[in-house]
């Protein structure tokens, strides 16, 4: 006799207007179109029990093939949700229902396992949802998982999250470009989660108070490290970072990316005066990397006809040394920098105000995460 916790899935964060017929169809649809070897006619769930309270659903199916073809759907999108899938706790398993590993239906998983490529993302605003903070992450790549950690009785976002790339290597390059970032007022803490990774160096955290939060000691250990970071003064300078303000799958056409960095240059000159904008990019099937700044020329001063002047843009290239010459990926290996817009201001105080603004507004759909850069660095062309 098939023991029933084999067919049964545990679905949390389901969005608080949700039927059980409305998850059920859901589900059903689902399962139907990427199970094109199912012979029984019928719907594949048998039953639905929601607990509105607690935001979570149990379905029960007709067959535990069927219960595990369902946990592919971990981390599937309803009605802006990311919903969690997972087996009910009395759940033993036969030891014949693994997932199909050819089975790719490009849904990010809300497990991230244990691993030396989870990443710990700290300092989020609590009105940041998972699509929000998803769409700043793939600024470096596909995600393989990802968890906005939320609290079990009000569903409010905790500040913090996880995930994990689908490429390893992107990993570093992904810590090292968004911790210290501002999105909003917050700071973001971004490092690798995993136990060997450096420790935060905020003191020992009690074991006692941890358990009451319902979090590990690492995890406890990592948060108080943003606190930590939170309440250091970022220092200023006349050089903003704008992230997730360019989309990198467009940013090799040179009119698509004239229109961004106009728009930009126009939000970006509303807080003070603009000396230069850089963005890093490599040119189409270049041999080395390169650099296009932007630097706007003086407008407004009259011309032969006595009409003003309409602002036209110098382009200055600088290149550099490594390789680019694959032409099937392009931007790959990645340029230092790539994602990231720099804008030079002519006084610290407008970059400072262009800051507090900018961050956390969306630009062309996507939010806006900012920091300030080195003057020294971006004077020698030092984009990171």
């Amino acid at each position: 006799m098939l023991i029933r916790s084999q067919r049964r899935l545990y679905v949390g964060n389901i969005p608080a207007q949700t039927t059980e017929d409305e998850l059920a169809e859901f589900f059903n649809t689902a399962l139907l179109n990427v199970n094109s070897s199912v012979k029984q006619e019928g719907n594949p769930v048998q039953s639905v029990t929601i607990n509105r309270e607690k935001a979570y659903a149990f379905l029960e199916l007709r067959s535990s093939e069927e219960a595990t073809l369902g946990m592919s759907f971990d981390g599937i999108t309803l009605s802006g949700q990311a919903l969690r899938v997972r087996r009910p706790r009395d759940y033993y398993p036969s030891g014949e229902e693994d997932l199909d590993p050819t089975l790719n239906l490009n849904i990010v998983s809300t497990n991230v396992g244990d691993s030396p490529y989870k990443i710990f993302i700290g300092g989020l605003p609590s009105n940041l949802n998972e699509d929000d903070v998803k769409e700043i992450l793939t600024t470096f790549g596909r995600l393989k998982s990802f968890n906005l950690v939320r609290d079990s009785q009000t569903g409010v976002s905790k500040g913090f999250a996880f995930c994990e790339y689908l490429d390893p290597d992107v990993t570093d390059n992904a810590c090292a470009s968004l911790n210290g970032m501002s999105v909003g007022d917050k700071i973001l803490v971004v490092q690798r989660a995993s136990s060997n990774c450096k420790k935060p160096s905020s003191g020992p955290v009690n074991q006692a108070a941890a358990n009451m939060l319902n979090m590990s000691v690492s995890v406890a250990q990592l948060l108080a490290q943003v606190a930590g970071t939170a309440a250091r003064p970022v220092k200023q300078s006349k050089i903003l970072v704008l992230l997730n303000a360019i989309n990198i799958s467009t940013i090799r056409d040179s009119v698509k990316l004239h229109c961004i960095l106009e728009d930009i240059k126009y939000e970006c000159s509303k807080w003070g005066k603009i000396k230069s904008v850089a963005i890093p990019r490599p040119l189409p099937k270049a041999p080395r990397k390169s650099t296009d700044i932007y630097i706007p020329l003086p407008s407004g001063e009259p011309g032969p006809d006595g009409k003003p002047i309409q602002r036209t843009m110098e382009i200055k290239t600088e290149y550099g040394d490594q390789d680019n010459s694959d032409d099937e990926d392009p931007l790959n290996p990645p340029v230092p920098g790539l994602g990231k817009v720099f804008v030079e201001f002519t006084d610290a105080e407008d970059a400072a105000q262009a800051q507090a603004k900018l961050s956390g507004r969306r630009f062309d759909g996507r939010m806006i995460v900012t920091s300030f850069y080195d003057e020294k660095d971006y004077e020698a062309g030092l984009l990171q």
